[in-house]
């Protein structure tokens, strides 16, 4: 059986494995590394069709130690990076579990230091949430921890921090400039109610 690892036709993140000239499957480089030749030596001396589910496998785990090397990443935003790199869902969510089971991977303290970090930067809860969504987190997950890292004190601090900031030099009082900043707030995700308990104070 010949095996061999080729440049795919204009995509330059991917490589080509052909088994006897037949294109068998396409791979990522983040994943199986950027040498074509290494590739081929591994693939060549293993039966590929029954072997290869575990070396993916092995070098997906690399790549997560890679990233997690970096910076902190929630098991949600990895398994959207791996699909995005075409391993096999099985073989990703296998690497994932076997990582947080690991104690490495902490999708709780994660979302905790993520929003805490947001609140610190004037972003309200409902931003928040859209974030989260972008970066692969269920609703069902937001829904359930959001609110715990988000009390009511931290967002007051936040708008009225915004306000202090953003919006000192505008006459609150006056009607078009008070609707101004209440839509900018709106904006950033603040809920009208808070927003309307810092103005009041005010």
């Amino acid at each position: 059986m010949k095996i061999t690892c080729q440049q795919k036709e204009g995509e330059k993140d991917f490589f080509t494995i052909f088994v006897d000239d037949v294109e068998w499957k396409d791979i990522h480089k983040a994943i199986f590394g950027y040498k074509p030749k290494t590739i081929t030596e591994i693939l060549s001396k293993c039966e590929i069709e029954a072997d290869f589910p575990s070396y993916e496998l092995k070098q997906i785990k690399k790549y997560i130690f890679r990233r997690l090397s970096k910076r902190n990443y929630s098991s949600f935003e990895l398994l959207k990076l791996l699909k995005e790199r075409f391993v096999s869902d099985e073989n990703a969510n296998l690497a994932i579990q076997e990582i947080q089971n690991l104690g490495i991977i902490k999708d709780l303290e994660w979302i905790e230091c993520f929003v805490k970090n947001q609140i610190e930067r004037k972003v309200g809860p409902k931003m928040i949430a859209l974030k989260l969504r972008n970066k692969n987190v269920p609703k069902a997950f937001i829904d359930e921890n959001l609110q715990k890292f988000v009390s009511v004190d931290r967002k007051i601090d936040a708008i009225e921090r915004l306000i202090n900031i953003r919006y000192s030099k505008l006459d609150l009082s006056d009607y078009h400039q008070r609707n101004k900043v209440i839509a900018a707030i709106l904006r950033k995700g603040f809920d009208l109610e808070d927003i309307f308990r810092v103005l009041d104070k005010n």
